[in-house]
């Protein structure tokens, strides 16, 4: 298990811009996630997706910029509810 990752949010999608399927789209979404253990306690998996951030296929810098940015964000919440959980 990397524990370095467990806790954290982090984002992904499969219909990206580069698909050859999905030119006909003028849109596309990637999803945040949350890395959490696996119940084997070997490793670290995905959650459900948690939230998605949309927008055009002729701009994904933006999405990939805002999903980054929200990730950020969840991630640092996170941190702040551990270091106070941990004092």
């Amino acid at each position: 298990m990397n524990p370095a990752k467990v806790g954290l949010y982090d984002f992904d999608g499969a219909y990206t811009p580069g698909n050859a399927s999905m030119f006909h789209r003028q849109t596309f979404s990637v999803g945040i996630f949350r890395w959490v253990p696996k119940a084997s306690g070997k490793g670290v998996k995905r959650s459900a997706v948690i939230k998605r951030i949309r927008g055009l296929m002729s701009n994904p810098e933006d999405v990939y910029r805002r999903a980054q940015a929200e990730c950020d964000r969840l991630n640092m919440e996170a941190t702040a509810i551990i270091s106070q959980d941990g004092l």
